[in-house]
Order: structure tokens, then C-alpha cells, then sequence
């Protein structure tokens, strides 16, 4: 089953940041079933800002404005699931990183063979905690897809859509309520009649309408207040388990 796994890298040196996406691009080349989406920033700041749920963080510790050490005690704050691999070429950094809850560290220079060890462990950790999935019935026989793969579901014109991280998924065989047993309580939230959205990429809410991974989709005015009380309690719980 194909792993979807969300990656930032937050460093401010090219150089760096390079070497790191090439690692990343080479891991996923020669390991089967892994497909990463990797983002850059070049400061923590604005990481922050625009922060939206990852699966794994790379954070350079020495960075002008904010240093990851202090982007992380306020990435903690908002989000206790990500895991935390610090890059650093002061090892002494370790015993505060425990305070924060850092899985790793990566040493510059980053050797790809303990890159590639240190990717493995993290994602082992990642599948064991997050790797529920969802088998459903496509026109061309049954497909397994990863929950934390799927944005949102929703029908329309008596078709159902899976949309997810690797594009659209129609069936005309469900209905919306035949799906939501299998979602709801694993961090996603049915927000009207026809939508079921994963609260893992909610990026803001407004009046009537939220961003979802970049989409701006509605929630039903009768059902707002149920689902911002369950975004409020999904995010205090560490992002879920979805």
C-alpha cells in the first residue's frame, strides 16, 4: 500500500536545504510504496505562520529571526503528532531536544546512509501510529487507500468522490452515510449532508466555508458549531490518530 508522507524542511541555507531535498528525492526513487510531498522554508517564522499538518519536520536549529529549538516548543502547541527530526552540526542540542519530543537528529554533513536509517525509523514510527487505511470498491476491483491520504468525501449527483492526496476517486455504488461509520473517529467530521472533510487539513474557518488543503469548501451553518468544538478537541489531542 502506497505511504503518502508530508515533509517540510525548514532551513535557511540553499546549500542545506539541497542537500536535504536531494536525500529525500533519492530516498523515495529507491524505496517502493513511499511517495513524499516535500515543502521548503527558509525561516521558522514563516513556517509557522503558514503552518499547515506535516507528517515529519526537518529543522535546522540555527536560523536568524527564530531558532528551531524555540519553533519548536510553538509547533508543540499546535500540533503534539508531528515527527521532529532536527538538523544540526552541534550535537549538544540532543538533551534540550527530549524536551520537545525530537524523534532524531541529522549531523551536517547528512550521510546518505544514515539518512536513509534515520527515514526508515521515522516512517516505521509513522505507519504504527498512522497507518490505518480503507479498503473500497472501485469499477476496477477493491483498492486500499490510506486514511491520512484522504482530504475529503463528498457526493454529488448521486456520485461519491474520494478526494485524495494522489487525485479523485468516484464511486457510484455508496452513499456518504455508508462511508462516515469508517471515518468519523479517526479525525474526520461530516460537515453537511454531502461532505466528510479530514480535520488534518483544515487551514482556517470562517463564517461559512473553510480551506482545506488549499480548496475552500462550506459547512452547514446547523452543523458549524459541532464541528469547530471537534476541530478544537482534534487538535488538542495531538492532530488524532487518522
Amino acid at each position: 500500500m502506497m505511504k503518502y508522507i508530508k515533509i517540510a524542511v525548514v532551513e535557511d541555507n540553499d546549500g542545506d536545504a539541497k542537500t536535504l531535498t536531494d536525500l529525500l528525492t533519492g530516498y523515495e526513487r529507491k524505496t517502493d510504496n513511499v511517495k513524499l510531498s516535500v515543502k521548503r522554508f527558509t525561516n521558522a517564522v514563516d513556517f509557522l505562520e503558514k503552518y499547515q499538518p506535516y507528517d515529519i519536520v526537518f529543522m535546522d536549529i540555527e536560523m536568524p529571526m527564530m531558532s528551531g529549538m524555540k519553533a519548536c516548543y510553538k509547533l508543540r502547541e499546535i500540533d503534539k503528532n508531528i515527527v521532529i527530526i532536527f538538523v544540526t552540526n552541534m550535537e549538544q542540542f540532543a538533551v534540550e531536544g527530549y524536551l520537545v519530543s525530537a524523534f532524531d537528529f541529522v549531523v551536517k554533513p547528512v550521510a546518505e546512509y544514515s539518512f536513509r536509517l534515520k527515514m526508515d525509523r521515522a516512517l516505521d514510527y509513522i505507519s504504527r501510529f498512522t497507518g490505518k487505511s480503507l479498503a473500497i470498491k472501485t469499477p476496477e476491483g477493491m483498492r486500499q487507500i490510506a486514511l491520512q491520504a484522504i482530504k475529503y468525501v463528498d457526493i454529488m449527483n448521486y456520485k461519491l468522490t474520494y478526494h485524495t492526496l494522489d487525485g479523485d476517486i468516484e464511486i457510484t455504488t455508496m452513499k456518504l452515510q455508508d462511508v462516515e461509520p469508517m471515518l468519523l473517529g479517526a479525525g474526520f467530521f461530516r460537515c453537511s449532508r454531502s461532505l466528510i472533510v479530514n480535520m488534518k487539513y483544515v487551514k482556517y474557518v470562517s463564517e461559512t466555508d473553510m480551506d482545506l488543503a488549499g480548496e475552500i469548501l462550506p459547512i452547514s451553518r446547523r452543523r458549524k458549531k459541532d464541528f469547530m468544538d471537534a476541530l478544537a478537541e482534534y487538535f488538542a489531542g495531538g492532530g488524532g490518530n487518522a
